[in-house]
């Protein structure tokens, strides 16, 4: 309720913020709350492409603190959230063909997709904490018992999205 979603669907955090988090949000007049959710479709396709992943997403990282301090500076938003992103499902995971890239649903193996996904988490943790600001983490049931994302949380029948259900605000 009294939310404003403004939703960029296969915005990558390198493209989000080459554009610039300023001009996502400039529009909007007086903003109470912010909540930025980018970084599953660089994991899932274009950190591994890089010859240093590791360094690459580290980069990626110290920009998108340091856009979010001048949204914080230049809007005097006196709420923000990052949120982590989503685990790594299994591989035998069926994906249409509109969530492939280059010819493939992901680049990587599971295991380096998400040591790059909890290696992200770890360092918004960080700078969240340093500011002030929330950290939003995927509860861990969302994960099977291996610490894949679990198939009983996604859209069916084939998606790589969570399903509504699991929203925010929608589990009890």
């Amino acid at each position: 309720p009294h939310s404003m979603i403004s939703r960029y669907d296969g915005k990558t955090l390198h493209g989000a913020l080459k554009l610039g988090l300023s001009n996502l949000i400039k529009d909007y007049g007086e903003l109470k709350h912010v909540t930025f959710y980018f970084g599953n479709i660089d994991i899932r396709h274009h950190l591994l492409r890089r010859r240093m992943p590791t360094k690459t997403l580290m980069v990626l990282l110290r920009e998108y603190e340091k856009q979010i301090q001048q949204v914080v500076g230049n809007y005097k938003i006196p709420s923000i959230e990052v949120v982590c992103p989503l685990p790594i499902e299994n591989e035998s995971r069926k994906i249409p063909k509109t969530g492939w890239y280059k010819g493939t649903p992901f680049y990587g193996s599971r295991i380096e997709r998400q040591e790059l996904a909890e290696h992200m988490t770890q360092q918004i943790e960080r700078f969240t904490y340093k500011h002030g600001w929330r950290c939003y983490k995927h509860a861990d049931t969302f994960k099977n018992e291996l610490g894949e994302l679990s198939f009983d949380v996604m859209e069916r029948p084939q998606s790589i999205h969570i399903a509504p259900k699991y929203y925010r605000g929608q589990i009890c």
